[in-house]
């Protein structure tokens, strides 16, 4: 249920990013970048971003959501790896001495937006 703080998050921060476009705009489509290891659910995400762009400068616009694998590094072989879970074990050595190095990532990217037309 934590989708819906964070898809209010996503909309405040495209919200103020849209203050200082220059001219009025049209959004459609907002791009987020969201690690495996955050435990957002891809649905949930969509779902609440459909529910509360409703009346809003933001409902036309569209969810882009670029998934990041987890990564890691291994301190004792200096291997680099991807896993789809936490428990980080070097798959080539077999160490537990290593670093998360990405999928935690939980950011807004992007924001698209097209001129609206003069009246």
């Amino acid at each position: 249920m934590h989708e819906l703080s964070v898809c209010r998050g996503i909309l405040d921060a495209a919200h103020r990013a849209l203050e200082e476009f220059p001219s009025p705009a049209q959004v459609v489509r907002v791009v987020v970048r969201i690690g495996r290891l955050t435990n957002v659910t891809r649905d949930s995400l969509e779902y609440y971003f459909d529910v509360l762009k409703l009346g809003t400068s933001f409902s036309d616009a569209a969810l882009a959501i670029e998934e990041v694998p987890a990564g890691g590094l291994c301190n004792e072989c200096g291997a680099e790896f991807e896993t789809d879970d936490a428990s980080l074990i070097c798959p080539a050595c077999g160490s537990n001495s290593v670093e998360l190095n990405s999928g935690r990532e939980l950011e807004m990217v992007g924001i698209e937006v097209v001129d609206e037309p003069s009246q």
